[in-house]
């Protein structure tokens, strides 16, 4: 329900004093009339309007108040009026106004940082970025965000795409709006998300690449040269992303159940390393198991890691991640990612990301038949289907081992059962064989087919072996 409203008449009269005549309500009493212009008795006069409250503004806390005139009538302003109210009473009223687009986003993101959950560092660097160099000062950022509407929003995409901009760019500034609008819509700058059902470039995304055995072994072989080698061990062994390997505390490490419990992230925001408390996605929470070899490494690294400690003594900087620098102090992002690339390139192998180790290790997984459930489950990827968009073209092995097992089990519970048919066939058969001998003496030749229902050889179900 509105809490005000009301129709009015007001026309651009000045009174003695050079002041303005009041409006004059729909239906005025003998005091407004005397107020009022001398000339509204006569009914064209004027223009109609009207005003009503429209709940309260959630920036400053103040009652709105919505107001419109110009009509050429009574009935055209009670009409107006109605629709406005309807709109209010059913949530989805835009309340005029001239912030645009722009100032909102400006407005918007530290706030969305601060209140509920807030966002991640990184993602927060990321909206700032787009918000910044993409959408400020762009055709949809300097429009009236009460005025924007869904072909604002198309026009904006479409001319991206003809600047040359890639998909997965486009993708995300248009993420950016949707996320901004779905506040803008619940605090009543806009009736409906705009950048929804928006048209997108699709995003091609290139097959994975990883590296051969042999590539993988001879750039271990160089990364135990240097004192971080078991850091990459580790990374390949377990699939950690670069923020959760640094990120990484003694605390989250099982040794007695051979495991490692993720809970913390180290990334870079604008060259700055920055903890975060929570990982990539809620399934990334989860624990990894961890091979004799992972064990191996880590104890390895521990026992150097304590002796840099009694070096160091009081110097000691640790806080008790588990891969720091020699004097105790987290290890910078791009330090790691810089320090991969060094060591790939002194050992001669293809070009490869530190990122593409974990894609090596889903890769080794997939061609090792291993199912694409255990592995999303490895990966701790939120989904099943993440998993198989990017190393489904890996897993052909998966579709056949399951072919083999089922065929097994056909062979092993119908052994006796396929025995009989197969030996009543062929008593079958040669019982005919004989009458078509007999009949040969008739002048009827024997059929060159005798064979044709021999028993089926029979297949061990077995996968084949890996290239």
């Amino acid at each position: 329900m509105t809490l005000a409203n009301d129709i009015y008449r007001r026309c651009g009269c000045r009174n003695t004093e050079g002041k303005q005549y009041r409006a004059l309500p729909a239906r005025p009493d003998t005091e407004d009339r005397e107020r009022g212009c001398p000339k509204m008795p006569d009914p064209k006069h004027g223009t109609w309007g009207f005003y009503i409250a429209a709940g309260t503004d959630p920036r400053t806390g103040k009652r709105k108040q919505h107001r419109k005139a110009g009509f050429p009538t009574e009935k055209a302003a009670r009409v107006a009026r109605n629709k406005v109210a309807a709109t209010i009473d059913n949530g989805t009223y835009t309340a005029p106004n001239k912030i645009t687009v722009e100032q909102y986003l400006a407005e918007w993101l530290p706030r969305r940082e601060r209140t509920g959950k807030g966002l991640k560092p990184t993602t927060v660097s990321n909206y700032r970025r787009y918000i910044e160099n993409d959408l400020t000062g762009s055709t949809v950022g300097v429009v009236k965000i009460s005025e924007l509407r869904r072909d604002h929003v198309q026009r904006y995409v479409d001319q991206l795409m003809d600047d040359g901009r890639g998909a997965e760019t486009i993708h995300r500034i248009v993420a950016v709006l949707k996320t901004a609008f779905k506040y803008a819509v619940r605090d009543g700058f806009m009736g409906a998300n705009v950048a929804n059902d928006i048209d997108l470039p699709t995003v091609e995304r290139k097959p994975i690449t990883v590296w051969e055995v042999k590539d993988l072994q001879q750039f271990f072989n160089e990364a135990a040269k240097h004192r971080l080698g078991d850091l990459f061990q580790l990374v390949a062994r377990t699939a950690l992303r670069r923020g959760e390997v640094l990120g990484l505390r003694w605390g989250d490490v099982d040794f007695v159940e051979a495991k490692l419990n993720i809970k913390h992230s180290r990334v870079e925001v604008r060259g700055v390393a920055v903890e975060q408390e929570s990982v990539k996605t809620d399934a990334s929470k989860s624990s990894v198991e961890l091979d004799p070899a992972a064990v191996d490494a880590l104890m390895r690294w521990k026992i150097r890691q304590d002796t840099e400690r009694e070096m160091y003594g009081d110097l000691w900087e640790g806080v008790g991640h588990v891969f720091t620098m020699p004097n105790g102090s987290p290890l910078n992002p791009s330090y790691v990612t810089k320090l991969f690339t060094k060591l790939r390139k002194a050992a001669g192998t293809p070009s490869l990301t530190l990122h593409g180790l974990r894609h090596e290790h889903a890769a080794l997984m997939a061609q090792a038949g291993i199912d694409v459930m255990i592995i999303s489950k490895r990966l701790r990827h939120s989904n099943i289907a993440v998993t198989s968009n990017f190393y489904g073209h890996l897993m052909p092995n998966v579709s056949r081992n399951a072919a083999s097992k089922v065929s097994q089990l056909m062979d092993a519970e119908n052994t006796d059962v396929h025995t009989l048919h197969t030996q009543g066939q062929f008593l079958g058969t040669k019982n005919a064989l004989a009458e078509t001998v007999n009949d040969s003496d008739k002048g009827v030749q024997p059929s060159p087919l005798a064979d044709l229902n021999r028993r089926p050889a029979l297949y061990e179900g077995a996968a084949l072996p890996l290239s």
